[in-house]
């Protein structure tokens, strides 16, 4: 499985998808720093990050694997995934396996394949909260790890936004390592049991 992959194409309805180029803005490294989540990667792990856009978290953990292990870059927006597929090719990386697919429907996936799993401002910019964690429930090995956040504000009607409630439950399935709610984020740090 060397190269990228465009994987699997499934469609949803409602989910919000940011621009390419809003993602990819240097400004963005003063607020999320790329290396947030090394302490959490080994060389030869499977990565996955549900909701990569265009590839943020994903080609950095690639690069830090030096070509081991496997970084599955989800996400369901067209020019997200070309745009990250862009950049893997430039860079001759190997190990990204690109995916476009909505972070509630990834079955390209294996079953209990995954050592750390990235889900970061992915629930809320889609619809099927719950059917997102079952999918993260799924695809991560028993005693791997998530980071997992959402906004933390929520608009009237909108079907994507995870209130602080919301947020608990769709967690409960998970050991809690660490949570957060923030003026902005709610994040958490879970583990499958």
């Amino acid at each position: 499985m060397n190269g990228l992959q465009k994987l699997q194409v499934y469609d949803t309805v409602g989910d919000r998808h940011p621009p390419a180029s809003l993602l990819g803005l240097p400004l963005r490294m003063l607020f999320e720093r790329k290396d947030r989540f090394d302490r959490y990667i080994k060389e030869g792990y499977t990565v996955a990050d549900m909701g990569a856009g265009s590839g943020y978290y994903a080609i950095h953990i690639a690069k830090k694997m030096h070509g081991t292990g496997i970084v599955y870059a989800v996400d369901s927006g067209d020019a997200l995934v070309r745009a990250m597929e862009r950049k893997v090719r430039k860079l001759g990386l190997t190990n990204v396996r690109a995916i476009k697919a909505s972070a509630a429907h990834v079955t390209a996936i294996p079953d209990d394949a995954v050592d750390f799993l990235i889900s970061n401002l992915t629930i809320c910019c889609m619809v099927d909260h719950v059917g997102a964690v079952k999918e993260m429930l799924r695809v991560m090995k028993p005693g791997s790890m998530a980071y997992v956040s959402s906004t933390a504000f929520r608009r009237n009607g909108d079907p994507r936004g995870v209130d602080k409630n919301e947020f608990e439950q769709l967690l409960y399935q998970f050991k809690i390592e660490k949570l957060k709610h923030g003026r902005l984020i709610r994040e958490a740090l879970v583990r499958k049991v």
